[in-house]
């Protein structure tokens, strides 16, 4: 068993509002999860509307799998107009 996660750090320029940063986050984290089948969440507390921190992990019996899948994840991320990212933290999870 293969266990990735990641760990992706964000600024998020055009939020105002605590609401704005919640609409972005739940697009971050729900969309990852169909279009990827990737277990996702946010994981940082909403007291900036600017910053958040979300993670995303995969589980397979092959490890080139759960790489190619959080790769299309961090993709999918950049890719997302209005989200910049800070950092990303990719972690092997012992089984």
């Amino acid at each position: 068993m293969h266990v990735l996660a990641l760990e992706m750090v964000l600024r998020l320029p055009d939020a105002r509002t605590l609401k704005d940063r919640r609409q972005v986050v739940r697009s971050l984290v729900e969309a990852p999860r169909r279009r990827f089948e990737v277990a996702a969440a946010e994981l940082d507390e909403a007291s900036e509307p600017k910053h958040a921190v979300v993670g995303f992990c995969a589980i397979s019996n092959s490890p080139s799998v759960v790489r190619e899948r959080l790769g299309s994840v961090e993709d999918f991320v950049w890719s997302r107009e209005g989200v910049e990212v800070l950092d990303t933290r990719w972690s092997w999870l012992e089984s």
